[in-house]
């Protein structure tokens, strides 16, 4: 393919509608210079248009065309619109047979249809109502044409002006103001960032390489958002006329959707130019700064650890806790216990989330009433004090229904209802334990995502993690298995969700994690899972890909669980059932279901090739900045996804085994005693490895052990930790009993 030049074009006559819209303020010395170019294939097939960028240059190139997308089963049913002016991709090799399949590949259209119109519309150069300067590339001093144009829009006083990125930059360059390169640039979809007028922290989409020079800022010009790492500009606005930018990205796709405010205070702007003349500054959310800081003052805290937090701001410490075998209750960790029971007899006062709320979301019609008031929609919902009210509240929202009672931990006394008959069966279990139960339409079978939040007094939110459930909707929230990331969601679905949880934590004020069951001695209970909770604890284990982490989140949460293969846990008379109404072996069923006749002697043959073939894991660090900067954590894992080892192995240590998976009879207890053994080990010198995978204890916090291993407790895990550390010991059973010592022996 060639693409070669012909001759220039005759600008005194009217350009193709595509280049209409670069005529907004007459033309520039760039569409002067245009020129006409044709696409000569090597069959002879010639394709006119015009050149934009570099000019006068022909070149010759494979040509690839854009295909995948049709047929791309993501599209499927959706209206395609190829981006221009970057439409094409790169030429893909066959892979072979032991790769990708061909049949595994796409053989027909999915979209509904392609867009191959350039413009959407008709454009009318230089009638506008407003000025949105978009984003682009490169070095925004190169774009001489663009900034005078930006220039003329200025000073002509007339309409709204908002830029964005490279759009900022160029709104800057207009006024008078200079830019800079930066050393590193800002380029990630969380980075912080400060609004000056209110003082409010967004998270934000960024991806740039210079900045605006903020000492050279004219007269009738500040600075609107600032990087909170770096303190480099974000944002500029005019006191006197309604023209303001952002560095940032408020439209991103890729989120979050803290700043897409910033397109209504445009649009508010433009129509009020347009309705009654006035050319008024915009005026941003939130009120000022100053009157913020006086009505919440910023209070410094080191640590985020309550008890370790208010020692180390040197506040004396009183703890109220009857439970003896927590380590809250340790000698000089606080500077006074008391071993009373939490009451409002004892306890007057509660730091934190206010009752109100706590009252508010467990109180489902004062939680939809309240959603109601920031136009938010919940499932029909009503509570009731009697059967006849309650089976009234069902028939008005339509069966199935569940049936919770109000104010009740752990989902004591619910469950699910298909017909008033069910209903009725339920009220005995309910009324027992309040005297209000809530009736609510059932959501069971849909999908549950969770998102961890903190809000500040200044409403200032950071989403802390965002949470799939394995399980459908209808099996209580602690019984879940949990995947951490979203796994299933697009982008755009996850950032609606978080905005959606923001909303509601600024209203209110408000890896795989895996249950573990012991119902076993308890032969009159049913396996069953449903809105009760019955689960006594949990794992997490972390993988770089979801099915490593399920793997090994199954193996933690018992020793003769070998992961998600085939099994006899679930026979074949039980599947359907068990996968109709899930119990505590629901796993171990669809793996069943999906098993291809591999049998488990198969399965262990494989992997006792691992050692023969040296195929070893390798250490990685826990990446707790999403990549976005080096991290330096003391969190580690073993897996086979990477090629070496994250951290190098100047010392040897000492190995601690935590507590591992809580049982009846065993639990917070045995922690107390793995976080006693760490701190003696650091006291007298030598350096504490602790593997655990139980993300509620606290001999997993970040502080305990020199070096932090997420891992199951097995022979295994420890020889290739002890094996890659080159450890100087093993304390065996100081977390709790076990058959660990047993297996060593043997050898």
């Amino acid at each position: 393919m060639v693409i070669k030049q012909v001759p220039t074009l005759d600008c005194s006559q009217p350009l193709d509608d595509q280049l209409h819209f670069l005529k907004l303020f007459g033309p520039t010395s760039n569409q002067l210079s245009m020129v006409a170019m044709v696409l000569e294939l090597a069959d002879g097939t010639i394709y006119q248009g015009y050149s934009f960028g570099v000019q006068k240059k022909s070149i010759s190139r494979e040509c690839v065309f854009q295909t995948e997308s049709s047929t791309d089963f993501l599209y499927k049913g959706q209206i395609l619109a190829l981006t221009y002016p970057l439409i094409g991709s790169c030429s893909v090799p066959e892979r072979n047979d032991n790769l990708l399949s061909n049949h595994l590949e796409s053989s027909c259209i999915h979209v509904s249809a392609l867009v191959t119109g350039s413009y959407s519309g008709e454009v009318k150069p230089g009638s506008f109502d407003g000025l949105f300067i978009s984003n682009g590339p490169s070095d925004p001093k190169l774009a001489e044409d663009t900034i005078q144009r930006i220039r003329q829009a200025t000073e002509m006083k007339e309409f709204s002006n908002f830029g964005i990125c490279l759009g900022h930059q160029l709104l800057a360059l207009a006024v008078g103001a200079k830019t800079l390169k930066l050393k590193y640039g800002n380029w990630g979809q969380n980075i912080t960032c400060n609004n000056l007028q209110s003082g409010q922290c967004y998270i934000s989409s960024q991806n740039h390489g210079y900045t605006v020079d903020t000492q050279s800022l004219p007269k009738g010009w500040k600075q609107l958002f600032v990087n909170a790492n770096d303190q480099s500009n974000k944002g500029i606005y005019s006191p006197q006329h309604p023209y303001f930018s952002a560095q940032l990205h408020p439209e991103s796709a890729a989120g979050p959707q803290d700043t897409k405010f910033l397109f209504d205070i445009f649009l508010q702007s433009v129509i009020a130019c347009l309705q009654d003349g006035s050319f008024l500054p915009v005026t941003m959310p939130g009120g000022s700064h100053f009157e913020n800081s006086l009505k919440n003052p910023r209070v410094l805290v080191k640590k985020v650890l309550a008890i370790k937090g208010l020692k180390q701001e040197g506040v004396y410490t009183i703890l109220i806790n009857p439970n003896i075998a927590t380590i809250q209750t340790t000698k000089r960790l606080d500077d006074k216990v008391y071993f009373f029971p939490i009451t409002p007899e004892f306890v007057r006062k509660v730091l934190g989330t206010p009752i109100s709320t706590i009252v508010m979301t467990e109180d489902q019609e004062l939680f939809a009433n309240s959603m109601a008031k920031i136009g938010k929609k919940c499932v029909m919902s009503a509570s009731a004090t009697s059967a006849n009210n309650s089976i009234d509240a069902a028939n008005k929202s339509g069966y199935p229904v569940i049936l919770q009672a109000a104010y009740a931990l752990g989902g004591l006394g619910s469950g699910f209802a298909n017909n008033e008959e069910e209903l009725v069966d339920l009220f005995g279990k309910a009324f027992s334990i309040s005297s209000q139960v809530l009736i609510e339409q059932s959501m069971k079978g849909w999908k549950e995502v969770e998102y961890e939040m903190v809000c500040d007094c200044c409403n200032i939110c950071i989403t802390i993690c965002n949470m799939e459930n394995f399980d459908p909707l209808g099996i209580h929230t602690r019984d879940f298995i949990v995947v951490a990331p979203l796994q299933t969601l697009s982008d755009e679905d996850n950032h609606m969700l978080q905005t959606m949880a923001i909303i509601l934590v600024c209203h209110l004020g408000v890896v795989v994690k895996m249950p573990r069951w012991d119902l076993k001695k308890f032969q009159q209970v049913s396996s069953r899972l449903g809105s009760s909770m019955k689960s006594v604890g949990e794992v997490m284990a972390i993988g770089r890909n979801f099915e490593e982490a399920i793997q090994k989140a199954i193996r933690s949460a018992d020793p003769s669980f070998t992961g998600f293969d085939k099994n006899h846990i679930v026979t074949d008379k039980e599947l359907k059932n068990e996968l109709m109404n899930p119990a505590d072996c629901c796993i171990f069923a669809i793996a069943n279901a999906f098993d291809t006749n591999q049998t488990l002697d198969e399965v262990w043959e494989l992997q006792k090739l691992t050692s023969e073939f040296g195929i070893r894991p390798f250490v990685k660090q826990i990446d707790t900045v999403a990549a976005e900067f080096l991290a330096f954590t003391n969190y580690l894992f073993n897996t086979y996804n990477i090629v070496k080892h994250h951290v190098t192995f100047k010392d040897w240590g000492i190995i601690v085994l935590g507590s591992g998976v809580y049982r009846i009879g065993s639990s917070a207890e045995f922690d107390w005693c793995a976080v006693r053994a760490i701190c003696t080990l650091r006291g007298r010198g030598p350096r504490a490895v602790m593997i655990n995978y139980i993300p509620e204890t606290f001999s997993t916090n970040f502080d305990k052990a020199n070096c932090l291993y997420f891992k199951n407790i097995s022979v295994k895990t420890i020889l290739d930790i002890y094996d890659a550390k080159k450890s100087s010991g093993v304390m065996i059973s100081k977390a709790k009993e076990n058959t660990i010592s047993c297996s060593f022996w043997k050898g």
